[in-house]
């Protein structure tokens, strides 16, 4: 049996909101499995104690994020995984309050592994002299954080989201749930290594470097060094923010 770890995160801030968070981790979780139908409304209603209107806006926040279909004379469904939105912030989370395994955790940073050493290359020639001070200042933080800390952690997703931001592309900050879903999980199940992020600097071939080092973490195992190549990023048409 597949063990799971459960990453508690923020309460919603409306009871919609909170009854779409409730469906949502029971659905994550395999309470209602993909295919089936939704309890009535009145007995979702009787559940929650909330009125229609809120049980109403609860599905159609579900439904725009991909869990649910609704559809006359069927109800509401639990719609396939694969077309649940993985990059949408509540959906990740919930994700987290239902419990994670070895398997989600791998897939967060295979994805992470496409994206962020990218991001990294693009910084290191794109980054502006506020974006190295927005770097330095999430270091420096680190460093005076205990690792194990709140602290730390929300340094550390300011870096990720620093480097991120000097990328100059903006669909590189859009990818950011996903960072910062990895990153919780990751604060809670192993303190990052400061070490290599304190190696972090103005020079290009350290800071292509800085991913590696971060998601071999995740692996447990240091990955192929060919994957961070100057070659594999092909920055030589890279001049600038305005480039192309």
């Amino acid at each position: 049996m597949t063990s799971l770890v459960i990453i508690p995160t923020r309460r919603a801030h409306s009871n919609h909101a909170e009854v779409a968070r409730s469906i949502g981790v029971d659905i994550i979780a395999g309470r209602y499995a993909e295919g089936t139908r939704l309890p009535g409304d009145a007995e979702l209603i009787a559940m929650f104690g909330v009125s229609r209107p809120v049980l109403r806006e609860s599905v159609k926040t579900l439904v725009a994020k991909g869990l649910l279909s609704t559809k006359a004379r069927v109800g509401t469904v639990v719609r396939e995984r694969g077309a649940w939105n993985m990059f949408d912030a509540d959906v990740l989370a919930w994700h987290l309050d239902a419990g994670i395994d070895k398997r989600f955790l791998g897939d967060l940073a295979e994805i992470r592994l496409v994206v962020e050493p990218r991001a990294a290359a693009l910084a290191a020639v794109r980054r502006s002299e506020a974006d190295l001070a927005e770097l330095r200042q999430s270091i420096d933080r680190m460093r005076r954080e205990a690792s194990d800390s709140v602290g730390f952690a929300d340094a550390d997703l300011a870096l990720h989201i620093a480097v991120a931001n000097a990328s100059g592309n903006p669909f590189m900050r859009s990818i950011g749930n996903v960072i910062e879903a990895a990153l919780r999980a990751s604060f809670l199940l192993s303190a990052p290594a400061l070490g290599a992020l304190a190696k972090l600097s103005t020079d290009p071939a350290r800071l292509r470097r800085w991913p590696q080092c971060l998601l071999s973490t995740h692996y447990g195992h240091q990955l192929p060094p060919s994957l961070f190549t100057a070659e594999a990023f092909s920055d030589s048409n890279d001049s600038g923010r305005g480039g192309g």
